[in-house]
């Protein structure tokens, strides 16, 4: 294979994989290793602006869904935090005193 090709079969094979896990590849996955090196090695190239012209821009496309996967997977945790919080707060204060341990210890303690 030329170098192209090499270069191309990777960059398809990192792509894929952030398209389907959704995720960055992990340093703690065994399996994913390969996929970090070759990440790592080309933010490097390119922060060095060593990598070829037609591929910066494949490139930064990889990065900018990189990101976006990142970003949509903080507003989903951030959601889940808030509506968990959201259904404990109205439970809390909707449930009659008797009933809740927390405020009947709070009143023994008074």
């Amino acid at each position: 294979m030329v170098q192209d090709e090499l270069w191309l079969s990777q960059y398809n094979e990192v792509k894929a994989f952030i398209e389907t896990n959704h995720r960055n590849p992990s340093c703690h996955r065994i399996e994913d290793h390969h996929l970090l090196n070759w990440l790592k090695q080309k933010r490097k190239l390119l922060n060095a602006r060593k990598l070829k012209e037609d591929r910066v821009t494949k490139f930064e496309k990889l990065l900018e869904l990189a990101g976006v996967c990142d970003t949509i997977k903080k507003i989903i945790q951030t959601f889940f935090l808030y509506s968990f919080l959201y259904s404990y707060i109205t439970s809390f204060f909707t449930s009659s005193p008797y009933n809740n341990p927390k405020i009947i210890i709070l009143v023994k303690l008074q």
